[in-house]
């Protein structure tokens, strides 16, 4: 979901395309990853409120917003300026229009993360 303020003057391409190709992006799965292309350009002090529908029952402190330039350089983890998780839907703003992904670790993973610094703890105790 997209909103455009109210008011706003002259014409403009938007259009947005979910990237299919990208199955995990730092580590992690992805929940979403969308591409967004548009002509209009943002004001210095402007910024956009993007919506994801990813499902209830999800930690929203997990979350974590990835951005790249279009497919033309590696992904980044931003920390958007405002973020919110209600109802399903996952909302944070940004300054401009690209490719934005989110995700969220799996306990899976946290799993293998915790089962690997054991077995470390076990080893390291061995040795001595």
């Amino acid at each position: 979901m997209v909103g455009f303020a109210e008011g706003a003057d002259g014409d403009a391409s938007f259009s947005v395309a979910e990237i299919t190709d990208v199955a995990s992006v730092g580590g992690f799965s992805t929940l979403q990853v969308y591409g967004f292309t548009t002509d209009m350009e943002l004001g210095v002090d402007e910024s956009v409120l993007l919506s994801f529908n990813v499902g209830e029952g999800l930690d929203a402190e997990s979350f974590e917003f990835w951005h790249r330039d279009y497919a033309v350089s590696p992904w980044t983890l931003i920390d958007p300026d405002l973020a919110s998780y209600a109802d399903g839907w996952v909302n944070f703003t940004v300054t401009g229009f690209s490719d934005y992904a989110l995700t969220v670790p799996e306990p899976e993973t946290y799993a293998l993360v915790f089962g690997v610094l054991a077995l470390t703890a076990v080893f390291s105790r061995r040795r001595r």
